[in-house]
C-alpha cells in the first residue's frame, strides 16, 4: 500500500510540474495525422499539428510558435493537397521557414511563417531533387546534392522563401578518383548547431563551417582525405591528404572537424590518444594521451576499463566537441560505441519518432520468433541515444559503469584545469525526459522540443479530441 502511494504521488508530482501552454479542439472534419516539434534559435520552439480535412480532402499544417518567454501563439493554418514531407526548418528574425518536399511532383515548397503577424507566404521550386545532405543552421538551410557519375556538386542555401543562392562545382577528369572517394556513398552530415554526445562513425562525413563545406573520407586507419569548398561564389575548392603515421597496433580511429582543426582519436590496447591537426598547414598541433596527460583526471582502474572496452573489435571510438561560452575554450568528449548497432543522426525528433515505431515492430517480431522458435539476428538500433534502445539490440556498455571522458582545452589546445565548462549547446538526454510518456496510451502523436531551460511537448488526447501543448522545466 505504501509503495502504491509513493508511485501515485510521483505521478502526481510529474503531472503537476507540467504547465499547459495551449490547446486546440479538433473539429469533426479533422483527422490527426501527426505532430512535429522544432527547436529554433533564441530558446524558441515551433510545434506543428498535421491534420487531414475530410471535407476539403486537403492536409492542414497548424503551427504554434512559443517564444523565449514561453508565450504561445497560433499562426495561420497552411493547406496542402499532398502529405507534407518536412526537410528542414529555421528561424531568421521574425520569420520561421519550413521546407517541404513533394516526392511525386519533385517540388520544393518553402513556407515563411511570420511569428509577429501570424501570416505566411510560400514559394515553390519545380524540378527539385531530394538533397543528399541537409544542414539545418540557426538562421538558414543548406541543401547539398552531387552526381558522382558527372563529377558535379551543387548547393542551395536560403534564409527565407524569397531568396535562394546556388553554388555549382564541376571537377575535371583528372580529379575523378579524388571526387569519387568522397561520394561513393552518401557522406554523413554533422550539424554542429546542436550537440550529439556520440558523433558520426561513418568513413565519409560532411560539415558546414564559416561558409565552407568540408568533406572527409577515410582511406584507412592512418590516412584521410579532405575536400573543402568555398560557398562565397568563387567556386574554389581544395583536396588535402592527411597522413597520421599511426603504428600498426592501432585498433581503430575516428575523426571530427571543428573550425580549422581536424581531430583524430586513435585506440590501441595500451592507450587512447587524441591528435589535432591544422587543416591549413596540415601540421600536427597537439597530442593528448589518456594514460599520460589525463592520468590525474581518472583512476588507473577507470582508465584501464575504458581502454579495454574501446579496444574491442566491435567498438568504434568517437570524439565530439561542444563549444563553450568562453570563445577560447572547447569541451572535448571521448567515447566509444558498438559500430554494429550504432547509427548516428543529429535530426533527433524525426529519428526518435521512427525509432518508437521500430521498437513496436521489433517487439512484435521478437514475440513471433519466440513462438516459432526460430533463431534470428536482432534488428539494428537507430541512434544517437542508444542507451534507451540497447535492450532491443546489443548492449555495448552500461552507462552507469563507463562514462564518456570529457576535458577542456584552450585556444592553444592546452588542457584546462577544469573538467567542465558552460557550453553553448546544452547536452540533454532527451529520451530520459520522455521515458515517462512511452506507456501512456492516452498520449497520441507526441513530439517534443528542448530549449536550454525546459522542454515543450505536444500531443493529441483522443478521449477529449484535443491537442495539448505543455511545458516542463529541465
Amino acid at each position: 500500500m505504501k509503495k502504491l502511494f509513493i508511485l501515485s504521488f510521483c505521478f502526481f508530482m510529474q503531472s503537476s510540474f507540467a504547465n499547459e501552454l495551449y490547446k486546440i479542439k479538433v473539429e469533426k472534419n479533422q483527422k490527426i495525422q501527426g505532430t512535429l516539434s522544432a527547436e529554433l534559435s533564441d530558446n524558441a520552439t515551433i510545434h506543428f499539428v498535421f491534420t487531414k480535412n475530410s471535407e476539403s480532402k486537403k492536409f492542414e499544417i497548424i503551427p504554434i510558435f512559443v517564444d523565449s518567454n514561453k508565450q504561445p501563439k497560433q499562426l495561420d493554418m497552411f493547406e496542402s493537397s499532398e502529405i507534407p514531407s518536412i526537410l528542414s526548418y529555421h528561424k531568421n528574425g521574425s520569420i520561421v521557414t519550413l521546407s517541404n518536399f513533394y516526392e511525386k511532383k519533385k517540388e520544393l515548397q518553402r513556407i515563411d511563417f511570420d511569428v509577429n503577424s501570424g501570416k505566411f507566404q510560400s514559394t515553390t521550386t519545380k524540378d527539385f531533387s531530394n538533397p543528399k545532405n541537409i544542414f539545418r543552421l540557426s538562421d538558414q538551410t543548406v541543401f547539398v546534392d552531387f552526381d558522382k557519375t558527372k563529377n558535379k556538386l551543387s548547393t542551395i542555401s536560403f534564409s527565407n522563401s524569397k531568396e535562394m543562392k546556388e553554388d555549382k562545382f564541376e571537377f575535371s577528369a583528372t580529379e575523378f578518383n579524388n571526387f569519387k572517394a568522397f561520394f561513393n556513398e552518401t557522406p554523413q552530415e554533422v550539424n554542429q548547431n546542436e550537440f550529439v554526445k556520440n558523433g558520426p562513425i561513418s568513413k565519409r562525413k560532411s560539415y558546414f563551417s564559416d561558409n565552407k563545406l568540408i568533406f572527409t573520407s577515410e582511406k584507412d586507419k592512418s590516412n584521410i582525405q579532405v575536400l573543402t569548398l568555398q560557398l562565397d561564389g568563387s567556386k574554389q575548392y581544395k583536396f588535402t591528404d592527411f597522413d597520421f603515421n599511426y603504428p600498426k597496433d592501432i585498433k581503430d580511429q575516428n575523426t571530427y572537424v571543428v573550425d580549422n582543426m581536424l581531430l583524430s582519436v586513435a585506440v590501441s590496447k595500451e592507450d587512447v590518444v587524441l591528435n589535432s591537426f591544422d587543416m591549413t598547414t596540415k601540421k600536427a598541433t597537439k597530442s593528448i594521451s589518456l594514460q599520460n596527460d589525463l592520468k590525474l583526471r581518472l583512476s588507473a582502474e577507470n582508465r584501464d576499463k575504458f581502454i579495454q572496452s574501446a579496444a574491442k573489435n566491435a567498438m568504434k571510438p568517437t570524439v565530439t566537441v561542444n563549444k563553450t561560452k568562453d570563445p577560447n575554450k572547447l569541451l572535448v568528449l571521448l567515447d566509444h560505441v558498438n559500430k554494429n548497432t550504432y547509427n548516428y543522426n543529429h535530426n533527433w525528433w524525426h529519428f526518435h519518432w521512427m525509432m518508437m515505431n521500430q521498437q513496436q515492430m521489433m517487439q512484435q517480431q521478437m514475440m513471433r520468433q519466440q513462438q516459432q522458435m526460430i533463431k534470428q539476428s536482432m534488428p539494428r538500433g537507430f541512434g544517437p541515444n542508444m542507451e534507451y534502445y540497447d535492450a532491443l539490440a546489443m548492449v555495448y556498455f552500461n552507462k552507469s559503469e563507463l562514462k564518456p571522458i570529457q576535458f577542456v582545452i584552450d585556444s592553444n589546445l592546452n588542457l584546462d584545469e577544469a573538467s567542465g565548462a558552460e557550453t553553448i549547446h546544452k547536452s540533454i538526454e532527451r529520451d530520459d525526459y520522455l521515458e515517462k510518456f512511452k506507456d501512456d496510451k492516452s498520449l497520441k502523436e507526441l513530439s517534443a522540443g528542448f530549449t536550454s531551460t525546459d522542454f515543450r511537448y505536444i500531443y493529441f488526447d483522443k478521449k477529449n479530441e484535443t491537442v495539448y501543448l505543455k511545458l516542463e522545466s529541465l
